[in-house]
């Protein structure tokens, strides 16, 4: 009988601690982490050490912090409804296509980039927390250009998984 209890806790733990995570700031973590601890301790657990591991997610540690735990970056693969509820919000990412204008256009890009790194880091002006959203035509160019940027300390990179043909697919409109 204690099974589903403890299932359940860890599940609130680790869902938490990840949503606290992505969130970037280290109070909400904080915060977050510590509603998780409470339900390990109702639940009669231990708390893990650390919050798993991202599967879709790179992870590095390099320079600026930009308010992630740890001075941890990592990359975040967007599906298209994730990505175009961001760019309906009132968050604004710089947009940035790396594969060329032959592949179309999301709406609200700022760029269009062909894997060119000094392009990207002038467009948002050397900032290592610029909020940089990458896509190209299946989401692989995208991936490897982050990465890149990943290893060069920038620290708030996510990518379209899938690319702008899942964008497409999903019946989003392109330019």
């Amino acid at each position: 009988m204690t099974y589903v209890p403890r299932v359940a806790a860890f599940l609130v733990f680790a869902t938490l601690s990840l949503v606290g995570f992505a969130c970037g700031s280290s109070t909400k973590q904080e915060a977050t982490i510590q509603d998780a601890q409470i339900a390990m301790d109702t639940a009669g657990l231990d708390a893990p050490d650390a919050a798993p591991a991202r599967a879709d997610a790179l992870v590095t540690d390099n320079g600026a912090d930009c308010g992630l735990d740890g001075g941890t970056a990592t990359l975040v693969r967007l599906s298209p409804l994730e990505l175009k509820t961001l760019l309906d919000g009132v968050e604004n990412p710089f947009l940035i296509n790396v594969k060329g204008e032959a592949i179309g256009k999301i709406p609200g890009t700022d760029a269009v980039l062909v894997s060119d790194l000094p392009g990207i880091e002038t467009l948002v002006g050397g900032d290592l927390c610029a909020n940089i959203i990458l896509y190209c035509q299946s989401g692989n160019t995208s991936q490897a250009v982050a990465a890149q940027l990943i290893a060069k300390g920038y620290r708030r990179i996510r990518d379209l998984t899938g690319g702008i043909s899942a964008w497409k697919t999903a019946g989003y409109p392109t330019l």
